[in-house]
């Protein structure tokens, strides 16, 4: 079976952090497509990445990763210094500044002539210090080598352990003094009414500060670059809700005689403010661990996409890396082998089995004009 390579010039797939509810997944959407030059952008809340396709004529990847940015999410990225020899006038830096921008993936790029080395920011996962390379290599009669990688390629979910990390510490912080917080706040109901009196109601204030300001500041923060934008989403509910909560509490913590004379009773909510931000810490500990084990699982499956792929060149097939596969070229799969790409079928019928991606176990007929997918087997 022959097929062609699907996809579209200039897409990338980005990864995303800080991203906490769907409404975040659609505002990022929203103001990428708004950009010009960007022909369509799709954000996955669940893998925590955005798909962008984009005229690289008009708007680069690094036009989009600082529009991410400035929204207030992050885009992490990778940096590799390249050494590389056979520079010898500006001409030269130019070439090969524009044969790397021009790579995959690649963010940003720049040869300092004095040093013969190229700083190269790329997206992990879109290209690898050794696809840097071959960009230089193609670029003319240079050579290039990897003097130093600054950030370690990350292992699937490294990511979300490490937001699962983070969380972690702050909830078992948080809950921590939100337990005194809540038993001073409820010894009402069980009969201890010296909790009521004001030193209780100050020693709450004091345990409750931290709770909202260092483990709960990703919610404020998270509200802050909202309202920049003009936007909400679940940082602005939270947000708004426990700083009323705290700053009406501590009002009638420090003036409640001011309180008094508006003729308002003075009360305190300092365990609402505490168990809402210890809740929902909770909950996305919860949800960073879930999104680290989707993420896994999903690239175990992309793993099991061979490493080569048969082509026809020249009038004849040969093997090359699956990762050398270009738009737009062709290559041949045998009874029994799997796809080494995404692609549509332009000669041959066959069945493949597709059940890594569907779960279904009957094979699926393909004849010219359908697609594959793949990592499925022909």
């Amino acid at each position: 079976m022959a097929a062609q390579t699907a996809g579209q010039q200039g897409r990338a797939l980005i990864p995303l952090k800080g991203m906490h509810c769907a409404s975040c997944a659609a505002n990022i959407e929203k103001h990428l497509n708004a950009m010009p030059g960007v022909t369509g952008a799709s954000v996955n809340f669940a893998s925590s990445e955005a798909s962008v396709g984009f005229d690289s004529g008009s708007v680069g990847l690094r036009d989009i990763v600082r529009k991410i940015r400035s929204l207030g999410y992050e885009a992490p990225t990778e940096t590799a210094v390249l050494d590389i020899k056979g520079i010898s006038c500006a001409s030269c830096v130019n070439r090969i500044e524009t044969a790397l921008n021009k790579a995959p993936g690649v963010v940003r790029a720049a040869v300092n002539f004095a040093q013969a080395q190229a700083l190269v920011e790329f997206l992990p996962g879109a290209a690898t210090a050794a696809e840097l390379v071959n960009a230089v290599d193609r670029a003319g009669a240079y050579t290039a080598s990897v003097a130093d990688q600054t950030n370690a390629e990350q292992q699937p979910g490294a990511q979300f352990e490490e937001e699962f990390r983070s969380n972690r510490s702050r909830l078992i912080f948080a809950a921590a003094l939100t337990l005194p917080v809540f038993v001073l706040g409820m010894g009402h109901m069980v009969g201890v009414h010296s909790f009521n009196r004001p030193w209780a109601h100050f020693t709450a204030l004091v345990l409750s500060t931290p709770v909202l300001f260092w483990s709960g500041a990703q919610f404020f923060t998270g509200f802050w670059n909202s309202l920049k934008h003009r936007t909400a989403d679940m940082n602005t509910l939270v947000a708004a809700g426990t700083a009323s909560a705290y700053l009406y509490s501590a009002a009638a913590t420090l003036a409640p005689s001011a309180l008094a004379r508006a003729g308002i009773e003075p009360q305190v909510y300092f365990e609402t403010a505490c168990m809402i931000i210890t809740l929902i810490l909770f909950g996305r500990m919860l949800e960073a661990r879930a999104k680290g084990q989707t993420s896994d699982a999903i690239r175990r499956l992309m793993d099991l996409r061979p490493r080569t792929a048969r082509v026809s060149r020249d009038g004849r097939e040969m093997e090359i890396p699956a990762d050398e596969l270009r738009e737009g070229e062709e290559f041949i799969v045998r009874p029994g082998e799997s796809f080494p790409a995404d692609g549509a079928v332009l000669d041959g019928r066959s069945a493949v089995d597709e059940s890594m991606v569907t779960g279904e176990s009957i094979p699926v007929d393909k004849q010219p004009g359908d697609m594959v997918t793949g990592a499925t087997v022909n």
